[in-house]
């Protein structure tokens, strides 16, 4: 199976042609808006959020039905990473 693209180069704000995103676009790039890359707790509703202030609701709706969502290969990526398993020992109760 190839790998598919992660999240952070599917997330094509660039496509928009807003210069207006520029900050995005780099906030994007870095994992700000990506599932597992974020520091955020709900990075796909601030992305929605965002890209609705910068007058763009038809991407925001992209968003909203799945097409940016983290592929099964980015959860299985992250769940054995070491922040993955942090957290399930945290659910697991282990310290």
């Amino acid at each position: 199976m190839n790998d598919p693209l992660p999240t952070t180069e599917r997330l094509a704000l660039e496509a928009l042609h807003d210069p207006a995103l520029a900050g995005m676009i780099a906030q994007a790039r870095a994992g700000y808006y990506d599932d597992f890359k974020s520091s955020i707790a709900a990075p796909q509703g601030q992305l929605v959020v965002d890209i609705r202030a910068h007058g763009h609701p038809e991407f925001a709706q992209r968003v909203i039905d799945g097409e940016f969502d983290a592929t099964r290969e980015e959860g299985e990526a992250w769940i054995n990473s070491p922040d993955g398993q942090a957290v399930l020992d945290q659910l697991r109760g282990v310290k």
